[in-house]
């Protein structure tokens, strides 16, 4: 079954249910099950099958994936580290990664990401630049500044 696809299936449930005792537990499980569904449809991620094994995501999927279960965890103050998660994906998806990384920062969360996205980037309210080299030789901070909100990215 398709994410997608829940909406037709809990209709199906509730009729199948609706003169049973446990209605109103279903009816519960299935306000958990939406928020949960109403990210993953909003992320662009409908198509996954619910039966897909998790080695089968591409990188993009799991990272978007892992960054809407996060939306739905009631912790806050955590630190999320995010390792290039506009990596593989269409530009149409990039304007979402940037909305739910917001989203976890609004709900009281940190959010240190390692980009190279220029519209990922400039959306960022501090900017540390890294480098030269790698390895031994890099990772020293060359510069921080805050991004300049005026510039569009095309």
């Amino acid at each position: 079954m398709q994410v997608s696809q829940i909406y037709i299936w809990k209709k199906e449930v509730i009729n199948a249910y609706s003169n049973s005792n446990i209605i109103d537990t279903i009816k519960g499980l299935f306000e958990e099950i939406y928020k949960r569904i109403n990210n993953l449809l909003e992320f662009n991620l409908e198509y996954l099958s619910l039966s897909r094994s998790v080695t089968t995501l591409s990188g993009g999927e799991f990272q978007r994936i892992r960054i809407v279960n996060q939306l739905n965890c009631s912790l806050k103050g955590l630190v999320y580290i995010l390792d290039e998660p506009c990596k593989g994906l269409h530009n149409k998806d990039i304007k979402n990664v940037i909305l739910y990384t917001k989203k976890l920062i609004y709900n009281g969360n940190t959010v240190i990401s390692i980009e190279h996205n220029k519209e990922y980037i400039y959306e960022s309210d501090n900017i540390f630049e890294l480098g030269y080299e790698g390895g031994e030789k890099g990772g020293y901070l060359v510069s921080k500044h805050k991004p300049q909100k005026n510039i569009h990215i095309i």
